[in-house]
C-alpha cells in the first residue's frame, strides 16, 4: 500500500508537470468514456434494466397467437383455469381526454384488469389500487389510479387528491390512488399516466365480445412452477378454448416469454450497439497511447537512471500504468459529467418524432460501467508505452547515444500501428454511417402516396360526444368555416393521415366475389380509411381511374368506395375493379375509382391493399383535419384553432403538425440511426486525424536534420512536402484498407436498417475511403508544410 500511494503521488506530480499532455489526454478520454457511458445508459434503460416491479424475473408475457392479443372474455377464462400463475393481468393501451376546468389534455392511459397492481406487486404511494373481483362491476364514478408525474403536474401534488373527482373522456371518475414515482407502466419508452379498471369502464357487451382482442396479458409465475410447466398448461387451455369457442378461438395457441428471458434475447442487440460506440473509445485510447509514447521517449534517460539504481522493470511498468490509470479516472470523471449533461439535454437532442421517454439516468449501473470503462481505457492506452519503456537499452541511453535502429524501428512501428488502427476503426464506422445516410436520403424520396411538397396542416383531434354520428355532424359545418378562411386553399378530414402512427393497422372484414380463400378462412382483412369530400385533392393523391367521392355519395344510401392500385391488380387483374361490388362487414359497397398506392404506417413498407370509404357512410369517433394553405401552414394554426373551439370548446386537440413535420416524424427511426452512427463516425475520424497529425509532426521533428541536409543539397521544398505526405498517405491507405475489411461485416449487420441500399453499395464504399484520404492528407499537411520551412543551417546544428 505504501508503494501504491507513492506511485499515485509521483504520477500526480508528473501529470501536473506535463499540463498540456494531461489536459489533452483527459479531454480525449472524457469524449470516449462519456460517449460510451451515455450510450450504455440508453441501452440499459431501454433494453436491459429490469422492470421496476416486485421480482420482475417471475413475470411472464402471454401472447395468444396468431393475433398476439386477447379478448377480455378469453382473459377471464384463462385467469380462472390457470394454476401455474399466482395471478394474470390484462392491459390495453389507449389515450384518454383529461378535462380540468375546461382545459382538455390527452394523456396516455392503460385499461387494466382489477388485479393489475397486485400481480405486478406495485403498491400506490397514496391511496389504494382497484378493488379485486372477477365480474364486471357497475358504478357511476369508475375508480382511476394516476401516475406520480400527472399528480404533480395537473393535480398540484396534494394528498387530498385521493378521493377527488376527475373528468376523463367526458365521464366523472374518482381518483383512488397515486402510483409510485418510479412506476410508469409496462411499455418501455411510452409512460402511462392513468390506469382505468376495465370492468367498471367498458360496457358489458364489449367485455363479452371474444372478437374484440385488445388486451395484452402478463402473469406472475408461482415460485414452485417452472416456465415449462406453464407452457404445457397453456397448451391445454388453448385446446379447451378452441373447442368451446370455435368461431373466435379456432387454432388458438399461446407463446410464453418470461421477463428473465427478455434481456437474454436483447443481449445481442445490446452488444452490437455497445461495440459500435466502443470503437470510439478504442480510437481515443490509441490517441492517448500515441501521446504517451512520445512522452515516454522523453523520459528515456530518467527510466535508465532508475534502472541503473536498482529499480525493477516491473516496478517501472506499474508506475507508468498507475499514471495511465490516473489519466483514465480523471477522463472517466469528466466523462460522467458529460453523460449527466447529455442525459439532461437528451429530449432536445432527439430528432423530431414520437413522444418517448428514455429512462436514462446516471445511477449505480452507469457509474459502475464508467469505472470499468476507465480501467479498460487505462490498460489499452498504457499497453504500448509500458511495453516500449520496458525495453529501454540502459547503456546507450546513459551514454546519451541515439537509439539503435531496432529501438527506433520499435517506437516508430508502435506509433504507426496506433495510427493505422485509428484510421481503420474510423473507416469501420464511416462506411455504415454512409450507408445509413444514403438510405435516409432514398427513404425521403419515396412517394408516400400524396404530395409531400404541399403546405398542409394536419390537426389530430377527438370531437366531443365520442359517437360516430356526432363526429360526422361536427365536421360538416367546420369544413365550411375553414374553407372560408383567408389563406386556405382547401380543407378536408379523414379518420387518419398516412404515416401518422395512428390507425394505420385498422382493417375491415371483406368478402370479394370470385376470390378463393384458404380453407377455414371466411373473409379478408384489408386496411381502410374513412375520408371526407375533397380528401384526395387536399392530400395530393392521384385518382388513376374512375371518380372521386361526390356530395351525392354522402347523401345516398348507395354505399361506394375507392381502392388503391395494389388492391385493384391483386383481386381484379383483368376485368378491373370499377363497378364491382364487395361486402364489407356485411354491407354491400360499389367500387367507383382507383387511387395511387401509398404508405400506411411506415415509409419502408410494401404497398398493401387499401380501401377508402366516405366518412359519412363509415363514421369514426376520431379524425384528422387537413388544411392546405397558400403560405406557411404554421401561420394558420391560431385561426384554425379558433374556428374549431368556436364550434365546440370541448374538442380535444391531440397533435398539430405540418406535413413537413409529419414526414420527419415518419422517418424518425432512419434519422436516429443515421444521426447516432454519423456522430460516432465523425468523432472517430476527428480523433484519427489528430493521431495522424501527431505522428507526422513527430516524424518531422525526428527527421529535422535529414530534411535540412536534403534542402542544403538542393532538394526542392515541394519534394520535401511530397516526402512527408507520401509517408502519411501510406499509413492512411493501410488503415483504410484494413477498415474496409472490418466495415464489410459491420455493414451486413446494418442491412435490416437500410432502405434501397445494398450493404455492399459501391458508391458508399468508394466515397467513404476518399473522404478518409482527404481528411488524412489535411491532417498531415500542416506538419508537412512546416518541414518545408526548415532552415538548413539550424538543422545541421540540430543535436
Amino acid at each position: 500500500m505504501g508503494s501504491l500511494i507513492q506511485d499515485v503521488r509521483y504520477g500526480l506530480r508528473m501529470l501536473a508537470k506535463n499540463r498540456g499532455f494531461t489536459a489533452v489526454a483527459v479531454l480525449t478520454l472524457a469524449l470516449g468514456i462519456g460517449a460510451n457511458s451515455t450510450f450504455f445508459g440508453l441501452v440499459d434503460g431501454f433494453l436491459l434494466r429490469p422492470l421496476p416491479v416486485k421480482d420482475p424475473d417471475q413475470l411472464t408475457d402471454i401472447y395468444p397467437m396468431p393475433s398476439g392479443s386477447s379478448s377480455y372474455a378469453d382473459y377471464l377464462d384463462i385467469r380462472r383455469q390457470s394454476k401455474t400463475f399466482e395471478g394474470i393481468a390484462a392491459v390495453a393501451r389507449h389515450g384518454a381526454a383529461l378535462n380540468i376546468n375546461g382545459e382538455v389534455e390527452l394523456v396516455k392511459a392503460d385499461f387494466v384488469s382489477d388485479n393489475y397492481f397486485a400481480v405486478l406487486g406495485v403498491v400506490p404511494s397514496l391511496g389504494r389500487a382497484f378493488p379485486n373481483g372477477n365480474e364486471p362491476g357497475a358504478g357511476s364514478e369508475p375508480p382511476v389510479v394516476v401516475s406520480y408525474g400527472l399528480w404533480q403536474r395537473r393535480f398540484g401534488g396534494t394528498p387530498d387528491t385521493v378521493g377527488k373527482l376527475a373528468r376523463f373522456n367526458g365521464r366523472n371518475t374518482v381518483i383512488v390512488g397515486i402510483a409510485p414515482p418510479w412506476f410508469h407502466g409496462l411499455q418501455r419508452g411510452f409512460w402511462t399516466e392513468v390506469w382505468f379498471d376495465t370492468k367498471t369502464w367498458e360496457q358489458r357487451e364489449v367485455l363479452a365480445n371474444r372478437d374484440y382482442r385488445d388486451y395484452d396479458l402478463v402473469g406472475r409465475l408461482r415460485p414452485d412452477a417452472p416456465l415449462s410447466q406453464a407452457r404445457a398448461e397453456f397448451e391445454t387451455i388453448a385446446r379447451q378454448l378452441s373447442a368451446a369457442f370455435p368461431a373466435s378461438d379456432k387454432g388458438l395457441t399461446f407463446v410464453l416469454e418470461s421477463e428473465g428471458e427478455r434481456p437474454r434475447g436483447r443481449l445481442l442487440l445490446s452488444i452490437l450497439l455497445m461495440a459500435t460506440v466502443g470503437l470510439v473509445l478504442v480510437i481515443c485510447c490509441a490517441n492517448v497511447a500515441g501521446m504517451a509514447l512520445a512522452k515516454t521517449e522523453g523520459m528515456r534517460h530518467e527510466i535508465a537512471v532508475r534502472l541503473a539504481l536498482g529499480a525493477r522493470r516491473a516496478r517501472l511498468m506499474r508506475q507508468l500504468l498507475t499514471e495511465n490509470l490516473l489519466l483514465a479516472l480523471a477522463g472517466g470523471g469528466l466523462g460522467l459529467l458529460l453523460t449527466s449533461w447529455l442525459v439532461a439535454l437528451q429530449p432536445a437532442l432527439m430528432p423530431p418524432g414520437p413522444v418517448m421517454h428514455f429512462d436514462v439516468r446516471v445511477d449505480r449501473r452507469v457509474f459502475a460501467f464508467t469505472l470499468l470503462a476507465s480501467i479498460g481505457a487505462a490498460l489499452i492506452s498504457g499497453f504500448f508505452p509500458v511495453l516500449r519503456a520496458s525495453k529501454a537499452e540502459l547503456v546507450s541511453v546513459l551514454q546519451r547515444r541515439e537509439e539503435s535502429p531496432a529501438q527506433r524501428k520499435l517506437g516508430l512501428t508502435a506509433r504507426n500501428l496506433l495510427v493505422v488502427g485509428q484510421i481503420a476503426l474510423s473507416v469501420t464506422l464511416l462506411v455504415p454511417a454512409g450507408l445509413l445516410l444514403k438510405s435516409l436520403i432514398l427513404a425521403e424520396q419515396v412517394n408516400p402516396g400524396f404530395d409531400t411538397k404541399k403546405n398542409l396542416l394536419t390537426i389530430f383531434l377527438a370531437p366531443p360526444g365520442g359517437r360516430a354520428e356526432s363526429v360526422t355532424r361536427f365536421y360538416a359545418p367546420l369544413m365550411e368555416k375553414l374553407r372560408g378562411l383567408p389563406g386556405v386553399k382547401q380543407a378536408s378530414y379523414a379518420m387518419r393521415v398516412p404515416l401518422s402512427g395512428s390507425g394505420g393497422g385498422a382493417s375491415q372484414k371483406v368478402s370479394i366475389p370470385g376470390v378463393e380463400l384458404p380453407a377455414g378462412q371466411q373473409f379478408l382483412e384489408i386496411h381502410f380509411n374513412s375520408v371526407g369530400l375533397n380528401y384526395f385533392r387536399t392530400m395530393g393523391t392521384r385518382i388513376l381511374r374512375g371518380r372521386d367521392f361526390a356530395p351525392e355519395d354522402e347523401a345516398s344510401h348507395h354505399r361506394t368506395m375507392l381502392v388503391n392500385n395494389t388492391m385493384a391488380r391483386r383481386f381484379w387483374p383483368t376485368s378491373g375493379p370499377i363497378g364491382q361490388h364487395v361486402k364489407v362487414e356485411n354491407d354491400d359497397y360499389e367500387i367507383i375509382g382507383i387511387v395511387e398506392d401509398g404508405r400506411n404506417e411506415k415509409i419502408r413498407e410494401a404497398a398493401e391493399p387499401c380501401m377508402y370509404f366516405p366518412f359519412v357512410q363509415m363514421p369514426m369517433s376520431e379524425g384528422t383535419i387537413l388544411v392546405e394553405t397558400a403560405g406557411d401552414p404554421r401561420a394558420m394554426v391560431g385561426a384554425v384553432r379558433n374556428e374549431i373551439f368556436t364550434l365546440d370548446k370541448n374538442v380535444l386537440l391531440i397533435r398539430v403538425l405540418t406535413l413537413k413535420q409529419l414526414m420527419r416524424s415518419a422517418l424518425w427511426d432512419d434519422r436516429i440511426a443515421a444521426s447516432l452512427i454519423g456522430i460516432l463516425a465523425i468523432l472517430g475520424m476527428f480523433l484519427a486525424s489528430l493521431g495522424l497529425y501527431g505522428v507526422t509532426a513527430y516524424l518531422v521533428k525526428r527527421r529535422t536534420r535529414e530534411i535540412g541536409i536534403r534542402i542544403a543539397l538542393g532538394a526542392e521544398r515541394s519534394e520535401v512536402l511530397k516526402l512527408v505526405l507520401v509517408g502519411s498517405a501510406k499509413l492512411a491507405l493501410a488503415g483504410i484498407l484494413l477498415g474496409l475489411a472490418f466495415a464489410l461485416p459491420a455493414c451486413l449487420l446494418t442491412s435490416s436498417f437500410l432502405y434501397g441500399v445494398k450493404p455492399t453499395d459501391p458508391v458508399v464504399f468508394t466515397l467513404c475511403p476518399l473522404v478518409a484520404v482527404v481528411i488524412a492528407l489535411l491532417a498531415s499537411y500542416v506538419p508537412a508544410r512546416r518541414a518545408t520551412k526548415v532552415d538548413p543551417m539550424v538543422a545541421l546544428r540540430y543535436e
